[in-house]
């Protein structure tokens, strides 16, 4: 995905960062994924991890955490 914004954000160590710009770097981050499999298993591995940081619980929880803090000072 592309370096730029928020991706790295988003997309953590489950990406391959590229600049969107950039052909070669899009050629190359392409062909590692296909001919590299342990590297597109981690990714994978990466991204169901990843995903976690986005669900309704987790985010619940983080409001949570930041209103008792809120409250506290």
């Amino acid at each position: 995905t592309s370096n730029l914004l928020s991706m790295p954000e988003v997309g953590g160590n489950a990406c391959l960062y590229v600049d969107p710009y950039d052909t070669e770097q899009i050629r190359e981050a392409i062909l590692t994924i296909i001919k590299d499999k342990s590297k597109r298993e981690e990714m994978v591995s990466n991204g169901f991890k990843n995903v976690l940081r986005f669900s309704g619980d987790h985010i619940a929880s983080q409001y949570e955490e930041l209103y008792q803090d809120i409250l506290r000072n």
